[in-house]
């Protein structure tokens, strides 16, 4: 089936179909009304805060049990 620009609708409906289902061609939240929600900026702040800290531990070269409970610590709090 043809439309009068002389293209198949069913061709013109499936990549359309296709285009929203992509991530890219999404409309932003904020143009739809909602505010962007700063929950997730914070617990992405944190994780990069206690992977830091973690680091931390092997750069200032910490041994022996402080070093095993901190970076334990570290792992359990990011689980979290």
């Amino acid at each position: 089936m043809t439309d009068r620009s002389g293209t198949d609708s069913r061709h013109n409906n499936l990549r359309y179909t296709f285009m929203r289902m992509m991530p890219w061609h999404r409309e932003p939240r904020t143009k739809r009304g909602a505010a962007p929600d700063p929950t997730l900026s914070v617990v992405w702040g944190w994780l990069f805060v206690l992977s830091t800290c973690s680091y931390l531990v092997d750069y200032f070269g910490l041994h022996g049990y402080l070093r095993w409970s901190l970076i334990l610590l570290f792992m359990v709090l990011r689980l979290a």
